[in-house]
């Protein structure tokens, strides 16, 4: 065995890094990019309560307690 050892090269010395936009010069946008998002999530969540609400003021239960038989 020779001196120096063989140099071990890794395949992902060479792999590109994936880029965040979080921390680049548009970090402004990712972070808008981000609040719009949980806002239309809370808006979504928001109008499904509402359904689910409106649905269970609407909700007559059987018909078989008016005395109709179907």
């Amino acid at each position: 065995m020779a001196w120096p050892p063989k140099p071990v090269f890794d395949p992902a010395m060479f792999a590109p890094v994936p880029h965040d936009r979080r921390y680049s010069a548009q970090w402004w946008q990712a972070k808008e990019e981000e609040a719009r998002m949980l806002r239309d999530r809370e808006q979504r969540n928001r109008e499904v309560a509402e359904q689910e609400a409106k649905a269970r003021t609407n909700w007559r239960g059987p018909r078989w307690c008016e005395g109709e038989h179907a």
